[in-house]
């Protein structure tokens, strides 16, 4: 079979990425048009006539549709994401179960070095316990801290740059002291002999398991490394280059409801 002609793809490519940009202002579109409806149906109860309001349930959905935007099938302009990565995206999500793409929109953060809750990883019968969650912001990660990001497609360790050479040889091995090694060249399983490291990976397992759509790949990134540039995106409520943070979105949907 010939290869496809690149003039005849091009406008097919173009008109696919513009659709897909339409999708994504639909999203927003029908998101502030419910918001707006339900203000004029509660709005005469509200202390408050400038305040954005929505029930209970509705709670959290500005901040998926944010994420849902931001994943890869909506987001970048055709050189930040290829058309295969994105059609690959946009199919995923079609086909995956509904906790998968709700995670895939905003996903887990999990704290693992919170001295305050350290039974984390424990495992009784079927069950790990799984350790608390921070918001899906750089802001609430700390320099000394660990943190498991899981977006349903990926399990990350973000390792902050101040983490000590005792946490990092626990998890990794003796090979993650030596100046030259970058820890996300190291895997994370199979687990080390330390007890650290077997928690972990118990949690990464039993995460792993509960994704019914994809196998969930681990690995590690360091803060302020190169890698860390294609996990920053993942952080939902953080603004990026043609990317709306989570305070700017909630901003710009307070206006559009308060709008006529």
């Amino acid at each position: 079979m010939a290869p496809p002609n690149q003039e005849a793809t091009s406008p097919f490519l173009a008109v696919a990425l513009c659709y897909l940009l339409h999708v994504s202002l639909l999203l927003q579109g029908k998101l502030s048009a419910a918001l707006k409806e339900y203000r004029l149906l509660h709005g005469a109860h509200v202390r408050n006539p400038g305040a954005l309001i929505y029930p209970s349930t509705l709670r959290y959905l500005p901040a998926y549709i944010l994420g849902l935007t931001r994943t890869t099938a909506f987001r970048g302009m055709g050189r930040e994401v290829s058309s295969d990565d994105r059609a690959a995206a946009a199919h995923w999500l079609m086909a995956a179960p509904v906790e998968d793409t709700l995670l895939a929109s905003y996903p887990d953060v999990y704290e693992l070095t919170n001295p305050t809750r350290d039974d984390w990883g424990n495992q009784t019968g079927n069950m790990v316990t799984l350790p608390p969650t921070v918001p899906a912001s750089l802001a609430y990660l700390r320099g000394d801290g660990c943190y498991l990001l899981d977006n349903g497609q990926m399990l990350i360790l973000w390792i902050g740059r101040d983490v000590g050479p005792a946490w990092l040889s626990q998890v990794f091995g003796q090979e993650a002291l030596q100046t030259a090694v970058d820890v996300s060249q190291i895997p994370l399983e199979p687990p080390q002999q330390s007890p650290l490291s077997q928690r972990i990976c118990r949690v990464i397992f039993h995460l792993r398991n509960a994704h019914a759509s994809s196998f969930a790949a681990a690995f590690a990134v360091r803060q302020s490394t190169p890698m860390e540039a294609h996990v920053v995106p993942l952080f939902v409520e953080d603004r990026v280059a043609g990317a709306l943070g989570y305070g700017d979105f909630l901003m710009q949907l307070h206006r559009a409801v308060m709008s006529k």
